[in-house]
């Protein structure tokens, strides 16, 4: 599965107005996995500057990591 595809679902699944919203995600086991699962592909995208800035929440950083992902894939 494409890794924006991954990162869009996971921002849907943090957001009420979602299909996808699940109560009580964040700092689940399936949250951190999948976490871990996108770092990872997002590792091997060459010039990309993932890592997460000093104050960004986990969803500021997959919108930054959507914005950047578009120009390099």
């Amino acid at each position: 599965m494409n890794v924006r595809l991954k990162i869009v679902k996971e921002l849907a699944k943090f957001r009420e107005k979602t299909s996808f919203y699940i109560k009580d995600y964040w700092g689940s086991e399936n949250q951190i996995k999948n976490e871990i699962e996108i770092i990872n592909e997002l590792d091997k995208i060459v010039n990309l500057d993932n890592e997460m800035k000093y104050n960004e929440t986990i969803i500021e950083w997959y919108e930054r990591m959507l914005m950047l992902t578009k120009k390099l894939i």
